[in-house]
């Protein structure tokens, strides 16, 4: 790994920690809605839970299962039995087709946006 992708590693793991502190505050006080597929939401916990950065009241590193079940609650979408079966079963690599959900987060948060996980949120509309 070059430089410029160990800068680039570096800065995708503290973004990622960033949205997840947006969104645990954003998703306090406002109606949010997860609008991309439960495999994205439990793709991009999983790089969060990978860091071993969040964690509970006594200092230890978050579950993956909490965290997605925390993101949920947030995101008013209904957390999976075994969130574990979204990772085992997602696409690894890029297609002519279609992008992975970490190269479209990448590519987001290349082109500047501060919190790229806002594009696969809405506010939900009361009613």
């Amino acid at each position: 790994m070059n430089e410029n992708e160990e800068l680039t590693k570096e800065k995708m793991n503290h973004i990622l920690l960033s949205d997840y502190a947006w969104l645990h505050e954003a998703g306090k006080d406002e109606k949010l809605s997860w609008d991309s597929s439960m495999a994205d939401l439990c793709i991009w916990v999983h790089q969060l839970f990978l860091q071993f950065a969040i964690t509970d009241k006594h200092g230890n590193a978050r579950k993956f299962k909490s965290l997605v079940q925390e993101i949920c609650a947030l995101t008013n979408r209904i957390a999976p039995h075994n969130p574990n079966s979204y990772i085992n079963n997602s696409q690894k690599e890029d297609s002519a087709w279609s992008k992975t959900f970490i190269t479209r987060y990448k590519e987001i948060f290349l082109s500047g946006e501060p919190h790229p996980i806002r594009h696969f949120l809405s506010r939900k509309k009361d009613g």
